[in-house]
């Protein structure tokens, strides 16, 4: 199995896992202190988080194989990205909600997944 598709199946598991943790946290947990909450919310999103930081390493180390004149721009990229990702996300959770921005996110993954060539295809096809 390939290690990107690996990485995307982490993802939605992990988004399956934060679903399931909310619906229930937010079922049952109102009523719990603030603390107890806020662990309940890490334990839903870590998994999540730490399936969502895959690909980037996972891509940098292929890309160090295969092009590593090509590294510095990724990392300047990634950079960009990740600040203007932060704030994009924000303002969509709070227009449409943090499942519709996870829904989103995932589909993103996936996609890069799958634009991603093979090792060894031609980019052109």
């Amino acid at each position: 199995m390939r290690r990107r598709s690996w990485a995307a199946r982490a993802i939605v598991f992990a988004m399956v896992w934060q679903f399931v943790v909310f619906a229930l946290v937010h079922e049952y947990a109102a009523a719990w202190p603030v603390a107890w909450r806020a662990v309940a919310g890490l334990v839903g999103l870590a998994p999540l988080a730490f399936a969502m930081g895959m690909p980037f390493p996972l891509g940098l180390a292929r890309l160090a194989q295969e092009e590593p004149g090509l590294v510095p721009w990724a990392w300047g990229i990634n950079g960009c990205a990740s600040v203007v990702a932060a704030i994009l996300a924000l303002l969509l959770a709070i227009a449409f909600g943090l499942r519709a921005t996870l829904l989103l996110a995932v589909a993103l993954y996936v996609f890069a997944a799958w634009v991603w060539p093979a090792r060894g295809a031609s980019p052109t096809g």
